[in-house]
């Protein structure tokens, strides 16, 4: 909480408002082009905060969208599965306890999403990567990440309930994600004793 209004809160603050921003956005070409200095802020903010893990993740993600947006398929593909490589490496090297596994976990679930031509799995992916992200916001602390995340769970399962069949096996998803976030809080409940 003590991050609420430092620098570190400033780069989220602004973060966080690029985020509602590109939420609003209609075309996938202006999503990703929003989310280049969306994942540069998000990546300062969390190295500031010590959360070094989503740090990384942010400037693969940084990456990632630069490939989807300028690169071929194929290289597309080539470039996720070395970024995923590398983003693994680095997060365990840069390993911090059971929250450090969460941003590389939903980061590798939304890039191999990003493959699919099929909206429905990036949207689930997405939402699942949501609900990890607001796991890790709680174990670091980031007010604006927890928020951010909260927010785009709702936006997210709003936009599915009204646009898609919601489907069963969308809600055991949601399930596995709140089973999940639990696991994460009683580690980190045994870590603080």
């Amino acid at each position: 909480m003590e991050h609420l209004f430092s620098i570190a809160g400033m780069f989220g603050l602004i973060a966080f408002a690029v985020g509602l921003w590109r939420m609003q956005l209609k075309t996938n070409r202006l999503i990703y082009v929003a989310e280049i200095p969306n994942s540069i802020l998000w990546g300062i903010h969390l190295f500031l905060v010590g959360g070094f893990s989503g740090a990384i993740i942010s400037g693969m993600s940084f990456f990632r969208t630069l490939g989807r947006l300028y690169l071929s398929k194929k290289s597309f593909v080539v470039l996720v599965s070395f970024l995923i490589i590398c983003v693994w490496g680095l997060c365990l090297y840069f390993y911090q306890g059971v929250q450090s596994l969460i941003p590389p976990m939903g980061t590798t679930i939304v890039s191999y999403a990003m493959l699919s031509e099929e909206r429905r799995i990036l949207s689930n992916a997405i939402l699942l990567n949501c609900f990890l992200w607001l796991g890790y916001g709680i174990a670091i602390e980031s007010v604006y990440q927890t928020l951010q995340m909260a927010l785009s769970i709702s936006t997210g399962v709003y936009g599915k309930m009204k646009h898609e069949n919601f489907k069963p096996i969308d809600t055991v998803s949601l399930l596995l994600s709140g089973l999940i976030l639990r696991i994460i809080s009683r580690c980190n409940r045994q870590q603080l004793r």
